[in-house]
């Protein structure tokens, strides 16, 4: 069932349509994190890579049991998979070189708190 909610959510009028671009989002960030190719992802969700792409763009949204299939993948609930910018902050700490106890020292020097 979707659900229009007109002037709440931008260019998107349903709730289903903004999910679908948190997960599309997270799927490819965790596909970058992880290095696999739309290939090998499919691959081990046992799907075809157009089948994959179709969802990636947009073209087919994801359903529940997709989010189950990439859940297995990566360790993740769907749950985890809805969530907006979930694989992006996955993907700030993995390019971030630094040791957690150096990150932490240095939002103590500018007053950060710790993370």
């Amino acid at each position: 069932m979707l659900v229009h909610m007109k002037g709440r959510l931008g260019p998107r009028e349903t709730t289903a349509g903004a999910a679908n671009d948190h997960v599309r989002v997270n799927v490819e960030c965790l596909m970058e994190l992880h290095h696999l190719t739309q290939a090998e992802l499919a691959e081990k969700m046992r799907k075809s890579q157009p089948w994959l792409s179709k969802r990636l763009t947009g073209v087919t949204p994801f359903h529940l049991e997709d989010l189950d299939l990439v859940g297995e993948v990566f360790g993740l609930s769907p749950a985890q998979l809805l969530q907006s910018g979930y694989g992006q902050l996955d993907r700030r700490h993995s390019q971030d070189r630094r040791s957690g106890v150096d990150r932490r020292r240095m939002g103590e020097r500018f007053g950060a708190p710790h993370t």
